[in-house]
């Protein structure tokens, strides 16, 4: 149920903003470790969008904004916790 709410806040707080397709989008970050990080941290929220899809499996356009957002947290080196409660904040 928490994780629920989180990604819902999360998915909220930057609806309407561009992206690509999840499923064919290649990985952003030159560093492994970022992507690796980026994908556990994605798994765990919920694409408001597609419900019934992790963030990191949604192909929905909010989803690869969120990814983004998350990948940038990630860069500027926050914890997973810290990345987490940023987005429920926002």
């Amino acid at each position: 149920m928490k994780r629920l709410l989180l990604s819902m806040l999360a998915v909220a707080s930057l609806l309407g903003a561009p992206g690509a397709q999840a499923g064919d989008a290649r990985p952003m970050a030159e560093d492994p470790q970022v992507e690796a990080r980026l994908i556990s941290i994605s798994e765990e929220l919920r694409c408001l969008v597609c419900q019934n899809e992790s963030l990191a499996a949604s192909r929905a356009e909010l989803a690869q904004d969120l990814r983004r957002e998350v990948r940038s947290q990630i860069q500027a080196g926050k914890t997973d916790a810290e990345i987490r409660d940023y987005l429920v904040s926002r």
